[in-house]
């Protein structure tokens, strides 16, 4: 499932700033997403640099605090942005010519598909996903493999969104299915609400 909403211009900059600095959180654990997803993030600093380079009235106006958290943000992803795979791109724009040494495996494979450069399949995401396929093998019921994600504090469960892309990407759920456990992620149906729900497919 892409989360992708959008295009990253259409954002304001402080927004684009808030969503720089999940990015990076993102990166940190191993990115979880697909490479959609990733490119309209590493947009939102291309957006961020164009303001700051120009001295925006809107970048002007930003509060210190966010401003630091721009620097704060990119010096946390230096590190992380070894992987060069747009040589072209100006060496100053570091999150276009670089990516990250690692991120989660079917990011790597379609970045590699794409572009061909390998990165390094390593994440949290992959981690939980290969726990619970495990549960799956055993045997456990689809509705006590999510539930044991959500309620034993697994990485998946920090979001919605990250806890209904593993959900979804393990089990074999029907479209109805799925909608019982993208409003049981988000906080609509409770544990039993979705239990009865799956038990009635």
């Amino acid at each position: 499932m892409s989360r992708s909403s959008g295009e990253a211009s259409s954002v304001d900059l402080k927004e684009a700033a808030r969503r720089w600095k999940k990015f990076a959180g993102y990166c940190r654990d191993g990115y979880p997403w697909e490479m959609e997803d990733y490119l309209v993030d590493v947009t939102l600093r291309s957006v961020i640099n164009g303001a700051m380079r120009d001295g925006s009235a809107q970048f002007e106006s930003l509060p210190e605090q966010v401003k630091r958290e721009i620097l704060e943000t990119d010096s946390s992803l230096l590190s992380l942005f070894t992987t060069e795979a747009f040589p072209r791109a100006p060496e100053s724009e570091w999150w276009i010519r670089n990516v990250p040494a690692y991120a989660s495996r079917r990011f790597c494979q379609e970045f590699q598909e794409a572009y061909n450069v390998k990165i390094a399949p390593n994440s949290k995401f992959d981690a939980d996903l290969d726990d619970m396929f495990r549960l799956v093998d055993e045997g456990t019921a689809p509705i006590e493999v999510c539930l044991k994600a959500k309620n034993c504090g697994w990485y998946v469960a920090t979001e919605p969104a990250l806890l209904f892309r593993a959900c979804t990407l393990v089990l074999s759920l029907q479209r109805k299915e799925r909608r019982a456990v993208w409003s049981w992620a988000i906080g609509d149906f409770s544990d039993s609400t979705l239990q009865m729900k799956l038990s009635e497919s």
